[in-house]
């Protein structure tokens, strides 16, 4: 199961809605989930953003990044202009591993939360559609009130980042309307990334809401997603 299927199952638990009767279609390079023919952006439970409240907000460093520094894609050269004195860099595999990953991260979050910016980079080689390139770790860092800094190498999509306020690699990060660019970033993150409460009414009208479907009455969902989505490794954390 990808972090996105169970991050989005996690929201329709809160919500009261039995998930272990839907199947839900995760189309990962897209960042996106299936329900019945409905189509949802990538979704937090809500308890994440109150855990995240109560961890300590003072800001210590400049620059914070903790995730899987891959042999590939890039990350490694993209961050390293970015190791020195007010930076906090970590390698971590606990995205990867599934006995950590299911599950809210407080040290990640803890590290997040005290830098004043995030920094964000996605994979060179994303093989999907560039428009729709996103990352776990933007909308995170949004969650945690710190400023993304994303990547000119390895830019996240238009549709993902559209209307928030984040910083470029190469750009001045300077910390003039910090606040109110963090204020803005946290309420629409809410907005676009937990279920709002007419997405919970679309599931529940669906006409077969409550049933167990099998894969054949499920097959004309898949296709009018686009098919089968290729099963890649979960490079985004």
């Amino acid at each position: 199961m990808y972090l996105q299927e169970w991050l989005f199952r996690e929201a329709l638990a809160e919500a009261k809605i039995e998930h272990q009767k839907l199947l839900v279609k995760a189309d990962h390079l897209n960042g996106r989930n299936l329900v019945g023919g409905l189509i949802f952006s990538l979704k937090y439970p809500t308890y994440f953003l109150r855990e995240i409240e109560k961890l300590n907000s003072q800001k210590k460093h400049k620059y914070v990044f903790r995730g899987f520094v891959s042999p590939s894609g890039g990350r490694k050269e993209m961050l390293m202009p970015f190791v020195g004195p007010g930076s906090i860099i970590q390698h971590s595999v606990d995205g990867r591993n599934p006995r950590t990953k299911f599950r809210f991260q407080r040290n990640y979050f803890e590290l997040m939360k005290s830098g004043h910016f995030s920094l964000c980079p996605n994979q060179k080689d994303w093989p999907g559609n560039p428009k729709n390139a996103w990352t776990y770790r933007f909308v995170e860092a949004c969650f945690s009130k710190t400023l993304p800094i994303c990547f000119r190498e390895s830019p996240l999509g238009e549709n993902f980042v559209n209307d928030f306020e984040f910083f470029w690699d190469d750009a001045d990060h300077n910390l003039e309307h910090y606040d109110d660019k963090i204020h803005k970033n946290f309420n629409l993150v809410k907005k676009q990334f937990c279920l709002t409460q007419e997405e919970i009414e679309s599931i529940k009208s669906l006409p077969w809401w409550g049933k167990q479907l099998n894969r054949e009455q499920t097959g004309d969902m898949v296709a009018d997603f686009g098919g089968d989505v290729p099963v890649d490794v979960e490079k985004l954390r």
